[in-house]
Order: structure tokens, then sequence, then C-alpha cells
């Protein structure tokens, strides 16, 4: 009798430790190595992440495969110079010029010059009839926009739950495009959900990419 309890207290240990749980997570290391597909699955999302890229999506995968919705990215906004070469016209200046060669010009830019010709002495107000050759910049704020129709969807579980999207879009409304979306669903707050867009130009290069943790707003992966 001595001896079996001895070795009862290794037997029980070798049982216990035999089988690897995850406490945190309430599930087995293996379950959680072993993806779950979803047959269906509805993806949406509304956020953005840190860097300043947005994003606004609602797809839906059916039981049969179709997959219906579209996915919209907007990058960072970004401050660019626009220049307008002078067209020759007289459509910017400000009054009229009354001679045969003067300018009548209407608008608010380039008012410099009065009419020429017979018309110069009476002109009155100002006008620009485009022999002034420096352009007229100025500075925008300006943002890309992604478009992707999903024509792909894969959705499974895995610890969280994981949705791909593939297909093809547009960028600033320029066809030619195709894209690879990866979101992941990690539960209600105050879990973070995840976010990689991978935009490919036509000729299989990357065109743009964006990746990382929600700044803020959601991702949700689930059953129709």
């Amino acid at each position: 009798m001595a001896m079996r309890w001895i070795f009862a207290p290794l037997v029980i240990a070798v049982i216990v430790t035999g089988c690897a749980v995850d406490m945190d997570r309430g599930e087995s290391n293996t379950a959680a190595l072993e993806a779950v597909p979803l047959d269906s699955c509805v993806v949406t999302g509304l956020g953005a992440l840190a860097v300043g890229d947005e994003f606004d999506g609602d797809v839906t995968e059916a039981s049969d495969g179709s997959v219906t919705g579209l996915w919209d990215h907007f990058t960072p906004e970004r401050t660019v110079t626009v220049c307008e070469e002078d067209d020759g016209d007289c459509r910017r200046g400000r009054g009229r010029g009354e001679g045969s060669f003067g300018c009548p010009g209407r608008g608010k830019r380039w008012g410099h010059h009065r009419g020429h010709g017979r018309g110069h002495d009476r002109g009155r107000g100002r006008g620009h009839c485009g022999d002034d050759d420096e352009p007229d910049c100025h500075d925008e704020i300006v943002r890309d926009h992604f478009q992707g129709d999903p024509d792909l969807v894969r959705c499974r579980m895995n610890g969280s739950v994981v949705a791909d999207l593939d297909g093809p879009g547009t960028w600033n409304g320029e066809a030619g495009y195709t894209f690879r979306l990866n979101v992941q669903d990690r539960g209600p707050a105050p879990a973070i959900d995840y976010y990689s867009l991978t935009v490919f130009a036509s000729d299989g290069s990357t065109h743009y990419t964006a990746s990382g943790d929600l700044a803020s707003g959601d991702v949700t992966v689930a059953l129709p």
C-alpha cells in the first residue's frame, strides 16, 4: 500500500500536465492552431489606423460562395502644390476693356493687365489676356481613395475570427488594381482589432500597403 501512495501523485501529475491548456484563452493550444473555416460570413468595418488611414466596408459571403459589397480605404491626408497654366483667354480678369482688342475677362485671378490694342484707353477695371507665363499655384489637401470589389472571401476561427478578402479595385477611380485585405476581429472592447491592406498594380507590384492595430473603430466578422 505504501508503494501505491508513493506513485499515485506522479501519475496524477502526468495526467494533468499532459493536457496543454491555455488558461488565458480557455482553449487548448492544438485547437488554436487549427483554423475552423466558416461556410459564410459578413465582414464589416469602420475605423482608422494610427498613421491616418481610414476605411469603411461591408462585404457578405453567402453560403453558395457569392460575394456582395464594397470596401473603401482612404490614405492619410497630404498637402500638394497644384499649378494651373495660363490658357491665354480673358476669363479670369476683373472689369472690362471696351476696345476692339479689349479683354472683358471674368473671375477673380490674374487681373493685372488692361485691355490691349485700341481698347487700351477705354478699358475699365482690369483684364488679363494670357501674356504672363507664370502659373497660378496653390496648396491643396488631398488623399487617395481605393475601392475594392471583393470576389473571394475566406473567414475562419483561429483564436480570433479572421477574414481574408481578395478581388479587383480602383485607385482614385482608375481600374486595373487588385487587393488583399486581412482583418482580425479580436472580440469586444477593450480588445483591439487588426487590419492589413495591400493594393497591387496591374503588373503585380505592390502599389500601396497599410497595416496595424486599429487606433479607432471596429472590425466585425460574423455569420450572416
